[in-house]
């Protein structure tokens, strides 16, 4: 892991020297679609789905993850994350620890919406930057299998791009392509563990909702009291 920067810079050089203006620009298309969504996900759809099943509003949502989400962004790791994400459900939200102490860790494992959306729009861009693209027949397969190998996905820096190769193999598709995605992996993968670690979040809270194990005063009491401060 130590001499996996020196890597990505040469697969780095390696890209700016063979692509031309047009594929580069296609490579920034690429970031910005994967980046895009998940800011979507993080932002819109986690805090409208707890705003809609939960007490907690979609503001205070929103509020209540900001150090969450700016701590993933940093480590890119959801391993990393998960005390801030107890921290931020059990003093921020008011879930109680019995859910969160259970959820947080299962969720960090197998809650991977944000590197299924990653994994499954880098397929999609190698497979037309190729000139192989998606069949219709082949959407299920790859729906399946991004499914699979996210809940597999390592909650690490760049576990993601291996996730990547694996289904590029799997559909036959040229591995040179993992060179391309590899080269822009950290900024998608800053993004997509933000995506992970939000939804951790917002399920938790749901289940908590649910389970009458949500105690809305007490975490609107401490977000005022932050506020003021």
């Amino acid at each position: 892991m130590s001499l996996a920067p020196y890597g990505v810079f040469a697969l780095m050089i390696q890209l700016g020297a063979t692509l031309n203006a047009g594929t580069l620009a296609s490579v920034a298309g690429y970031v910005a679609l994967v980046v895009g969504i998940l800011v979507l996900w993080i932002f819109v759809v986690y805090p409208l789905m707890v705003g809609a099943t939960t007490k907690v509003t979609p503001s205070q949502f929103i509020r209540a993850t900001r150090e969450q989400v700016l701590f993933s962004l940093s480590t890119a790791s959801s391993n990393a994350t998960i005390p801030v994400t107890m921290r931020t459900l059990t003093d921020k939200i008011g879930v109680s620890k019995s859910v969160a102490g259970f959820g947080v860790p299962l969720g960090a494992t197998m809650n991977m919406a944000g590197a299924s959306i990653y994994i499954a729009i880098a397929t999609i861009f190698i497979a037309n930057a190729f000139g192989q693209p998606i069949q219709m027949s082949d959407l299920f397969t790859l729906g399946f299998t991004v499914l699979l190998l996210s809940i597999g996905a390592g909650g690490v820096p760049g576990g993601g791009v291996v996730m990547i190769g694996v289904i590029l193999h799997q559909l036959g598709l040229p591995p040179e392509g993992l060179a391309i995605v590899a080269a822009v992996d950290r900024i998608n993968d800053m993004f997509c563990t933000s995506s992970n670690v939000v939804g951790d979040t917002a399920v938790n809270t749901m289940v908590a909702g649910s389970e009458n194990e949500l105690d809305v005063e007490q975490s609107s009491e401490i977000q005022l009291e932050a506020t003021r401060a």
